[in-house]
C-alpha cells in the first residue's frame, strides 16, 4: 500500500464528497 495513496484518500475522507460536485 503506498503511503501517499492512503494519505490522499484520508484528505478526500476529510474533505468529504466536495468532488463531487
Amino acid at each position: 500500500i503506498d503511503a501517499g495513496l492512503e494519505r490522499l484518500r484520508h484528505a478526500v475522507l476529510e474533505k468529504g464528497t466536495d468532488d463531487d460536485r
